[in-house]
């Protein structure tokens, strides 16, 4: 926050602490990182190169959380995922392919495989990525 207002007060009122306990916050993660990460310049401040990496490096984490955070609610909402089917031979009806078909057309990011119970057959529907 502080590297989008380039101010401490404001980000720390962004960001919902005090100004003391983000200058703190930010102390600690220059002795962390080992170097400045703003070039302090009476109340006006500016990332120093090192800070460039830093915010760069902590965008690439904060879209990896939002995409991880996004994969697991898909995943609990039964948005994606497998299914799999295994019936014994012989008893591949028109029902269990009908179903299977209406299966996929509901949930088409869910990979749906039926084989023959006790073989190493794949999938006889189609697949989804």
């Amino acid at each position: 926050m502080v590297s989008k207002e380039l101010h401490f007060t404001k980000a720390a009122e962004k960001s919902g602490i005090s100004q003391p306990t983000l200058s703190h916050q930010i102390k600690m993660l220059e002795q962390d990182v080992g170097y400045a990460l703003f070039n302090r310049i009476g109340k006006r401040i500016e990332l120093t190169k090192v800070g460039e990496i830093v915010q760069q490096e902590a965008l690439k984490i904060q879209n990896s959380l939002q995409s991880i955070s996004s994969q697991i609610k898909a995943l609990t909402k039964v948005e994606v995922g497998e299914l799999k089917i295994a019936v014994l031979p012989g008893e591949i009806t028109d029902l269990v392919s009908t179903l299977c078909i209406k299966f996929n057309q509901l949930y088409p990011n869910i990979k749906s495989v039926c084989s023959k119970y006790g073989s190493s057959g794949k999938g006889c529907f189609r697949e989804s990525s």
